[in-house]
């Protein structure tokens, strides 16, 4: 389900020198009835979540900055070891050095400490937090740095970025099967160049060439790798926005693992036919690194569609759909599946109260991890 940061809830903001700065505080309840994500043995239980939220966001005139800091400690009623903490520190700015011209950076930090019903973490994840990383009950942190110089010059468009991104995971003594998932942490080191041509009407053609360097503990996983696409950057009247691309990667392991070869395509698109619906539409196909010792490289496809609806003046539905399949040379394929949905109601300009459920099923690679959960989530979000 699209993930609503409190900057898009319209919530009062306070004016903070050039600043506006919005506070919000979530409070929910829910129910899992599978909190450890088992194939058998399911174990139910309800939990508490707060989640006290704090957005920034300039009105310069030139340059611009966007911060939100979050924590959302949770409370299970019957499985007080599990308890944990989620948070996210999310921070963005625009430096505009000429016409034409900008710099553009952002940084974020997410610890996810569980894969339930929590709304809070799923922004960080692919697919609006039901990617695969998002089915691990495991605590992870993940750290992201994004460095975008861009230049036009008429309707010729010039990037240039360098993209960190760090995976780590925390060894848990709470987990029924303690895996050591430290052996995944890993970093990603991204350098991207892309050259784009407006040929009107909101519509940008580009090419892009990419090659990552991929850095991980355990180190018969790391890889080097390339990717050419060529695609369409897309924002006609404001209704039909995103991009797609399509194309071809490389990629190779230095240790001895094949090599990974193919075709890459993606999209990321949302569709606001009129003022009171909007559809996205995600697609990703790239490289999967192995996750367990034994296990060769293969490749992940992402696909989600999502709905968000105005039923009436202060009564909206969002919907979505995603599936994802990974697929090894020898072992069998990952499928994950989810469905979320769920209505919002908008009290007034201070208060929203959201109603959601989430479907998840994983058959895995090894039955031992297949699952499917019901979660079902209950909560009010107050602005000041």
């Amino acid at each position: 389900m699209p993930i609503t940061t409190d900057s898009e809830t319209e919530f009062r903001s306070l004016r903070v020198g050039s600043l506006a700065v919005t506070p919000s505080l979530a409070a929910g309840i829910g129910y899992d009835d599978n909190i450890i994500s088992q194939p058998t043995n399911r174990r139910p239980d309800g939990v508490l979540r707060f989640a006290p939220t704090v957005t920034a966001a300039s009105d310069w005139t030139r340059h611009a900055f966007y911060g939100e800091a979050a924590v959302e400690p949770f409370v299970y009623f019957n499985n007080s070891r599990l308890n944990d903490v989620n948070a996210r520190v999310v921070g963005a700015g625009r430096l505009d050095l000429e016409r034409g011209t900008t710099i553009n950076t952002s940084a974020s930090f997410f610890r996810s400490a569980d894969a339930g019903v929590s709304p809070l973490t799923a922004a960080a994840l692919p697919g609006g937090g039901l990617g695969p990383q998002n089915f691990d009950p495991l605590v992870s942190n993940r750290y992201n740095v994004d460095i975008r110089y861009q230049r036009q010059v008429n309707r010729l468009v010039f990037s240039g970025a360098f993209n960190f991104q760090r995976a780590t995971y925390e060894q848990a003594p709470n987990a029924v099967t303690n895996f050591n998932q430290t052996l995944r942490d890993g970093s990603t080191y991204t350098f991207p160049v892309r050259v784009g041509y407006e040929i009107g009407a909101g519509i940008q053609v580009f090419g892009e060439a990419s090659y990552n360097i991929r850095r991980y503990r355990l180190t018969s996983f790391d890889s080097e790798g390339a990717r050419a696409v060529v695609g369409a950057s897309l924002d006609v009247n404001r209704r039909l926005r995103g991009e797609a691309f399509v194309g071809y990667l490389h990629q190779t392991f230095t240790r001895g693992l094949p090599e990974n070869s193919g075709v890459t395509f993606g999209a990321n698109l949302r569709w606001t036919p009129t003022q009171r619906i909007a559809y996205t539409l995600q697609l990703r196909r790239d490289v999967s690194d192995p996750s367990v010792v034994g296990q060769r490289p293969g490749t992940s496809t992402l696909f989600g569609i999502g709905t968000e609806l105005e039923l009436y003046r202060n009564l909206l539905f969002n919907g979505a759909y995603t599936f994802i399949n990974t697929d090894y040379s020898n072992t069998p394929a990952d499928r994950i599946h989810a469905v979320a949905v769920g209505p919002t109601w908008i009290v007034n300009r201070r208060m929203r109260v959201t109603a959601s459920y989430r479907y998840q099923s994983r058959q895995a690679s090894f039955a031992t991890s297949n699952y499917d959960r019901n979660l079902f989530l209950l909560q009010m979000r107050v602005g000041f």
